[in-house]
């Protein structure tokens, strides 16, 4: 009797373990060859939507100025940019959970390289810090060595999203 229930116990013990390991560390999601690139931080393959996860990149109509005041469409070139870094590649992405519009939210690899923090690094993504200081470092990284949109002005993405919103209301 008493080694059944010991048993048992340890049956347990180990189930509560991996669900712990599956809440803590999320799932993976293996992307193929035939992923599409929606924007700089979301990508898709069927219905399954993946919002990268601790960035947030301008937004496809964005536009940046450079150093000489010169506007960029920098929405566009960071959706470029991670068409380039991932497509035609396996990508590997452990989710982290999901976002008010139930998109998984995923640090993404290529390779073994963290795709999210590439996007910060290169300067076509802000490290969400209101979410996560994952990419700080990254940020500091693109902020100093003026890549991207830190090479002249910007208006955050999360800004520009505001204004558009209200404009977009005012306008109903």
């Amino acid at each position: 009797m008493k080694k059944s229930c010991k048993i048992k116990n340890g049956i347990f013990v180990i189930v509560f373990i991996l669900l712990l390991v599956g809440v803590v560390f999320g799932k993976e999601i293996r992307l193929d060859k035939r992923l599409e690139v929606v924007d700089g931080d979301t990508i898709k393959q069927g219905k399954v939507r993946i919002r990268l996860y601790g960035i947030d990149s301008p937004e496809l109509k964005q536009q940046c100025e450079d150093q000489k005041g010169k506007k960029w469409n920098c929405g566009q070139v960071a959706k470029t940019r991670l068409h380039q870094t991932i497509y035609g590649k396996q990508v590997l992405c452990k989710t982290k959970g999901k976002d008010r519009y139930k998109r998984n939210l995923a640090i993404c690899y290529v390779d073994g390289t963290d795709v999210n923090e590439h996007m910060v690094r290169e300067g076509l993504a802000e490290s969400y810090s209101q979410y996560s200081d994952l990419y700080d470092l990254a940020e500091e990284y693109a902020r100093s060595n003026k890549k991207g949109i830190w090479s002249g002005d910007f208006e955050s993405p999360s800004e520009y999203r505001k204004k558009k919103n209200k404009k977009h209301k005012k306008a109903k």
